[in-house]
């Protein structure tokens, strides 16, 4: 049996288990939430810890569920305790925080798994071989000017379309060349990247918190067929290319819609997986944070060379 622990608002976590196989391998030891709103609100499913050292101190694995900052020295915690950690990795503020996890991790040899909110959906995946298939990524990622931090939702959007093209490519990367603007702020709100993978695949990416649209779109070309999709929309134009002596044989196109609203429960799902397989720890540690550490160093790039227009 796991004994789990939340910290964090557990409504989400709750919600997802409870239609899960692993119901039956999960013991509620309770969760900690620092807000007080929360105070006696979730009493009837499981209960609420005064602190989260006393809630760590008893559970096998924790479940981090909001993106503070502060969460992270909680998750830094657990992990010197030999806990399971599961935790959102837009709580992170730099690469030295994701690479002292992963130390961690491995040191104590527990699972960490991050929930990165991603835009690539597992139907989307199993559904297509593009192992060793992608030729060409191209994503335009344009969002309306909005009041709040331009530079955090430049990088939220550079992260879940960095989440993407790695998912697909399963590859290292070569090289990166990246450029900015700063078009309507005091911080970049328009990025352009390059990258390159040793398995020969290149994705082009544009960020742009300055538009006056909404836009989100992505073309992937592989050995036999384009993917033009639509992530505002979510849904997919195939346009399959198949070898023939006739015309009108050699490109057939097919429609195809996802879904991205069950996202996080099936990382969670995942993680409990995991806890059955040890195996799979390191590189399971490693690749979760891949997307939050080069989306840092494209930002880190950006700034120090970027173009200013105020």
């Amino acid at each position: 049996m796991i004994k789990l622990g939340i910290i964090g608002h557990p409504l989400s976590v709750i919600s997802h288990l409870q239609a899960s196989d692993y119901m039956k391998e999960i013991v509620w030891t309770g969760f900690f939430s620092d807000r007080s709103n929360d105070s006696g609100l979730f009493l009837p499913l499981i209960p609420q810890f005064p602190s989260a050292d006393q809630l760590v101190s008893v559970s096998d694995a924790l479940i981090l569920t909001e993106s503070k900052s502060e969460y992270y020295n909680l998750a830094v915690m657990a992990l010197k305790q030999a806990r399971h950690v599961f935790l959102p990795v837009t709580m992170l503020q730099t690469v030295a925080e994701a690479n002292k996890l992963i130390k961690l991790a491995s040191e104590s040899n527990v699972i960490l798994n991050v929930y990165k909110s991603g835009i690539l959906p597992s139907d989307f995946r199993k559904r297509f071989d593009f192992n060793g298939n992608i030729w060409l990524m191209e994503l335009h990622h344009f969002a309306k000017v909005t009041e709040g931090n331009p530079g955090k939702n430049l990088f939220m959007n550079l992260l879940h379309d960095l989440d993407f093209i790695l998912g697909l490519t399963r590859s290292n990367v070569v090289s990166i060349k990246a450029a900015g603007l700063s078009m309507i702020s005091s911080v970049v709100d328009i990025i352009n990247a390059r990258i390159d993978f040793d398995n020969g695949c290149t994705a082009t990416l544009t960020c742009n918190c300055a538009s006056v649209n909404d836009e989100h779109t992505g073309t992937v070309v592989l050995k036999d067929k384009i993917m033009y999709i639509d992530f505002i929309r979510e849904d997919a134009s195939v346009w399959n290319f198949n070898r023939s002596d006739r015309i009108n044989d050699t490109i057939t196109t097919d429609k195809i819609s996802f879904h991205r609203d069950n996202d996080f429960g099936e990382e969670l799902l995942s993680f409990f997986t995991l806890l059955n397989d040890k195996n799979r720890l390191l590189a399971n540690s490693e690749d979760g944070f891949r997307p939050f550490i080069l989306a840092t160093k494209i930002m880190d790039k950006v700034n120090r060379t970027a173009a200013r227009t105020v």
